[in-house]
């Protein structure tokens, strides 16, 4: 097992200052967090090892396996619990054993009561070595950060941002400052030492009145035209640093393994705020990360501790991600449906997220759309319409 390697590292540095990529994480650690691990194969011993596996940390799995594609995991047996360590919280030199970061920062050798193993995602040119897609990504986001970095300084530096105040010295007396002695009034130095407490005074206590109150100065008329407030010309302006960082979002959006609508705030708040995704994103994107982890669970984990228990049958694990998958809102259909008929009021219910309890006495009224036959059949109504033979459309009966 090797040490972490520069490029993790870096990654892990820009995860922690980018906003819009520690968003990208907290968005797979949150939605694959929210997975069940179902065991089946053996009803013998699948609900003692779906027990174990219940506090399995997938969120925290994942996260790492997005940022570095590397995590070990260890089960207490004792407590039955479990614990993840990422690429900095873990070290094995050789065939040492391994160690773990504790809360004291210190590395500690994990006692015979875990059972550990390592979760990572193969290289492609290093089956044993881990990989990921930041991998690719460490340029962009260098370069991204700097340019933030930029910005900032350029937001909070007193050169950059307020600019130089110049005045010529014909204005003030030469008195000499003696000392451990205070400037004397009227002087260049003393009027300096009421410009710097002016300057730097605000800047720890923005409550204070040299924020506001412009600095009084005193002096002859024939130097006013003299004071000059020059500002410094910035290279770009808001809407260039702002087209520079959209376009910093839209690259790393397509380069990493979630939807690029999540990078660039595009997609749909509601969902993913609850931390739930569509089908297809779960699919194409987040079910690989999750597979990595259960692959690893199955092999090293799952089916020895199955084997302990006395089975002898194939133990699998799957996963259920009905509490991630947020289902399509049919909602307009089916009140479309069931107003001219084609649709049972309990389908519709059920479509829009209500239960067939739910259903209330005037569901079938001729108002409310589909209308109760006494042959038990649901008549559409025409709304004018006829068909190739001249009949009504809606005149047909439909299947209650």
């Amino acid at each position: 097992m090797r040490r972490t390697e520069d490029w993790q590292r870096r990654v892990l540095s820009y995860a922690s200052v980018i906003p819009e990529v520690a968003h990208a994480g907290r968005f797979v650690e949150n939605t694959t967090g929210k997975a069940t691990l179902r065991v089946t194969g053996d009803d013998r011993v699948a609900p003692a090892i779906e027990m174990m596996l219940s506090s399995f940390p997938m969120g925290r799995v994942c996260l790492n396996n997005f940022y570095v594609g590397d995590v070990i995991v260890a089960f207490d047996i004792q407590n039955f619990r479990w614990q993840s360590f990422g690429k900095a919280d873990y070290k094995q030199e050789g065939k040492k054993p391994l160690e773990v970061r504790g809360p004291d920062g210190k590395f500690r050798e994990l006692d015979a009561s875990w059972r550990w193993f390592r979760i990572y995602r193969e290289d492609p040119s290093d089956q044993y070595a881990a990989w990921s897609t930041h991998k690719a990504m460490l340029d962009l986001m260098e370069a991204w950060y700097v340019h933030q970095l930029a910005d900032t300084a350029v937001a909070t530096s007193r050169l950059a941002g307020a600019g130089i105040l110049y005045m010529p010295n014909d204005e003030f007396v030469d008195i000499p400052v003696h000392d451990g002695g205070e400037p004397e009034p009227g002087s260049q130095a003393h009027f300096e030492q009421r410009l710097r407490g002016a300057m730097t005074d605000s800047l720890k206590n923005r409550g204070t009145s040299d924020a506001f109150v412009p600095l009084i100065m005193f002096g002859s008329s024939e130097y006013a035209d003299g004071i000059r407030h020059i500002l410094m010309e910035r290279s770009d302006d808001a809407k260039g640093f702002g087209e520079r960082m959209d376009s910093y979002r839209a690259r790393y959006g397509g380069g990493v393994e979630i939807p690029a609508e999540v990078v660039t705030g595009m997609g749909d708040a509601n969902h993913w705020a609850a931390w739930k995704v569509d089908q297809n994103t779960w699919q194409y994107y987040l079910l690989p990360l999750v597979q990595v982890a259960v692959d690893a669970l199955i092999k090293n984990f799952v089916t020895p501790v199955a084997a302990e228990l006395g089975s002898t049958a194939n133990v699998s694990v799957e996963v259920d991600a009905t509490a991630v998958i947020v289902k399509p809102d049919r909602t307009d259909a089916a009140i479309r449906l069931y107003t001219v008929g084609a649709l049972r009021a309990e389908a519709a219910l059920e479509a829009a997220g209500f239960d067939a309890i739910d259903k209330g006495p005037n569901a079938d009224d001729p108002k409310n759309g589909g209308q109760s036959q006494p042959d038990g059949q649901v008549r559409m109504p025409s709304a004018g319409f006829r068909d190739s033979q001249g009949e009504p459309v809606g005149a047909r009966n439909f299947q209650r």
